[in-house]
């Protein structure tokens, strides 16, 4: 039984694009926080017009996804003219590849750190068998060497 100090507050049910979910406090009558309940409601408020170019930024995937999901709700609340919005998502379509690629070659150079490419053949271990070399093999060496 809880006493009359202890109060119960719940957290924000939206997921991440991360799996985690909003560890915000969910406002009194809903079970998402004050930004994510105009995400998730389903009468979205009406979009301005000095509103509708402005999306999310495009340099993340969370906001891409952001983004995705303004363009639709102003299309299915019939805010956003199908041309507009079709014209949106291609522009979303190519900041997503960029944003694709900009992160491909950000692990490639981490992995490039981690493992690197020897720069020279010389750097490079070179087994070379004793008995093709032209050195006479003594008995008490290893039967290969490095050059």
């Amino acid at each position: 039984m809880r006493s009359q100090n202890q109060m119960l507050i719940r957290n924000c049910r939206h997921m991440m694009p991360t799996g985690a979910t909003c560890q915000s406090p969910a406002t009194r009558d809903s079970a998402y926080c004050y930004y994510h309940l105009r995400l998730h409601s389903h009468h979205p408020r009406p979009l301005k017009p000095k509103d509708l170019p402005k999306l999310e930024k495009l340099d993340s995937p969370h906001g891409i996804q952001v983004a995705i999901t303004q363009v639709l709700n102003g299309l299915l609340a019939r805010k956003i003219d199908p041309r507009q919005a079709g014209r949106a998502l291609y522009g979303i379509q190519i900041a997503s590849q960029a944003v694709e690629g900009a992160m491909a070659a950000r692990l490639a150079s981490l992995a490039e750190r981690i493992h690197p490419k020897p720069s020279s053949p010389a750097q490079e271990p070179c087994l070379k068998s004793r008995a093709s070399a032209k050195k006479p093999a003594d008995s008490s060496s290893a039967a290969t060497a490095f050059c």
